[in-house]
């Protein structure tokens, strides 16, 4: 490769790389904006981060508890018909509506929005005709909090000496500022999305974020930007006990990832350079780095925030992935051919129709293995084109047999000791290829890596797996008399192909296959005479087209003399010589 091509490659690397960074405002991952409203997240108070961070590394189950249950809320507003009576009014009554929607999202936890709640359950006890109910004057969130014995700030706090943790920071539970049923509404918004963007796009979104950068784009700016530190992937559990739904946090088993796309923002519009997540670093000790690293900018701090929600953090994995310093060799993936083509482009001539090869020739044959799912001939015609090397698409709608494609040319491949990677947008369709790949017995040799089965653990474990089994898959009994007898079949049957499409006789070319298919059109027709039926001409592969203009000529004559016969004489009974017969000649 020359040295120009090569620039122009790597120069095209590092643009789609930048272009996995969105760097503008939009990004929630630079930009976020809590919500009480929103159920695609939930904050924490009264945590340690060092402490909590230890707990999810260690694997430890981190289950969620709200504030305790109102001691002065009537028993009959927990019952089903209040509940759902109260659903519906939060979603339909006006007065509410209306003064949630004039409350600033950091007053939805005050004492005027919690007595914006009560007026809304007093309308529906009267709605519902239910005795009204005289309540003590309604506390915020905060002040509610603070009588349990909780410090509800959202700013966590600070670590002291090991022997001061309370017992509420060293238990498996993780606290909120969310009465019961507003947790539960926001935990099962947050599990919804986690369980339907997994099963759609194979892909994690959920997070526990540790810490925010508070900073603003210029000196006279009055708008903070909350940007979060450091994102760690978790999974979300759900599991009904005793009629009520349980919500907890487990760890997925991998790293903490520092904010990429922050730290590229940063340097780029104030020439700032965070520093390294070094690895097994804890929240604390990252936040002191980070501190000393903006003490220039005197507005900007690290606010002691978790927030756990859905950040869509995929790109910025990508990004990583693409840096060349990561690579053995920085120029590996400029001069990988796939990628040296796909940017640089080829001197070869690429046909935009692809040949359909003839399935049965042996030499196409041999090019493809043995297959493991049904293939039509465009199909084995693709395994042939992919398994050559060349690069192709493969179109279709919905049931022409991608995924079937897909199989084989893995299964193939394989067989040729090669290495796949297959990547697909939707998980829908990883699953229908590995279900294909585990019905032909090649399920053990495929890897997943997607979704929950993208744990460190899970991956090991099915690398160790896989290494047990090596050299001890005993090859199938009979399968070689099996191969035999299916090529003996095949060469039948190329051979029955074969014999049915060659030219037969002097009829212009015409086949077997095109004779048959006419003598079944003509008979379904109803043209031909029953008495015809069993008539069999002799040496008819002599014939020609001549000869059977003959013998149609003489047909078409005894068709005229015996129309004329039926009107002269009606039956063969009135005709003169009815009953005479032929003489049959003695024998000398």
């Amino acid at each position: 490769m020359n040295l120009r091509r090569k620039q122009a490659i790597e120069k095209a690397l590092a643009n789609l790389r930048l272009r996995l960074l969105d760097l503008s405002n939009r990004n929630k991952i630079l930009s976020f904006k809590h919500s009480d409203r929103s159920r695609t997240h939930i904050r924490i108070i009264d945590e340690l981060p060092d402490v909590l961070f230890k707990k999810l590394v260690d694997g430890k189950p981190l289950r969620f508890r709200s504030l305790p249950e109102p001691e002065d809320d009537p028993k009959d507003e927990k019952t089903d018909r209040f509940l759902m009576a109260l659903e519906e009014a939060r979603l339909t009554d006006e007065e509410y509506l209306e003064a949630i929607q004039q409350q600033e999202e950091d007053e939805l936890n005050s004492r005027r929005n919690q007595e914006i709640e009560r007026s809304l359950k007093d309308r529906v006890r009267e709605k519902l005709r239910m005795p009204l109910r005289r309540s003590p004057q309604a506390m915020s969130m905060a002040e509610y909090a603070k009588n349990y014995g909780l410090e509800p700030n959202y700013s966590l706090p600070l670590p002291g000496a090991q022997e001061e943790i309370s017992k509420r920071h060293g238990d498996n539970e993780i606290q909120t500022l969310l009465l019961p049923d507003q947790m539960d509404r926001k935990l099962s918004g947050i599990t919804e999305q986690a369980r339907t963007v997994l099963q759609e796009t194979g892909v994690n979104t959920l997070y526990c974020i540790f810490g925010f950068l508070e900073w603003y784009e210029a000196p006279h700016s009055d708008t903070a930007l909350l940007s979060p530190l450091l994102l760690y992937p978790i999974e979300i559990e759900r599991i009904l006990d005793r009629s009520k739904y349980r919500y907890s946090i487990t760890s997925l088993g991998e790293e903490i990832q520092a904010n990429i796309t922050l730290a590229a923002r940063l340097l780029k519009d104030f020439g700032l350079k965070l520093p390294d997540l070094k690895e097994e670093e804890a929240p604390e000790s990252y936040f002191r780095k980070i501190q000393e690293a903006i003490k220039e900018h005197k507005r900007w701090c690290v606010r002691r925030y978790i927030t756990i929600g859905h950040f869509s953090f995929a790109r910025l994995v990508m990004y990583e992935d693409l840096n060349p310093t990561n690579w053995a060799e920085p120029n590996s993936l400029a001069i990988h051919s796939v990628i040296s083509e796909l940017l640089g482009g080829t001197e070869r001539i690429e046909s935009y129709h692809a040949e359909e090869y003839e399935a049965d020739h042996p030499e196409i044959a041999r090019k493809v293995p043995l297959l493991i799912t049904d293939a039509d001939s465009s199909q084995f015609s693709a395994l042939v084109d992919a398994l050559e090397g060349k690069n192709l698409v493969i179109q279709g709608p919905p049931g022409t047999g991608k995924s079937q494609t897909i199989t084989n040319l893995i299964a193939a491949a394989l067989a040729m000791n090669k290495k796949v990677l297959f990547v697909a947008e939707k998980m829908a369709a990883l699953d229908v290829v590995k279900k294909r790949l585990n019905d032909a017995g090649t399920g053990d040799f495929c890897l997943e890596l997607h979704s929950t089965r993208a744990k460190k653990r899970d991956v090991l474990d099915s690398l160790a797996a896989r290494l047990k089994i090596q050299n001890q898959v005993p090859r199938p009994k009979g399968f070689e008399s099996s191969l035999q007898e299916l090529e003996n079949i095949k060469q039948q049957l190329s051979l029955y192909v074969a014999t049915i499409n060659q030219p037969i006789g002097n009829f212009d070319g015409l086949t077997i296959h095109d004779l048959l298919w006419k003598e079944q059109n003509f008979r379904k027709s109803g043209a031909l005479p029953k008495c015809l039926e069993d008539i069999k001409l002799k040496d008819a592969k002599t014939l020609d087209a001549l000869d059977l203009d003959r013998a149609k000529n003489v047909l078409r004559q005894i068709e005229h003399h015996g129309k004329e016969f039926s009107k002269k004489y009606v039956s063969i009974d009135r005709h003169p010589w009815s009953g005479m017969t032929t003489p049959v000649t003695p024998p000398h």
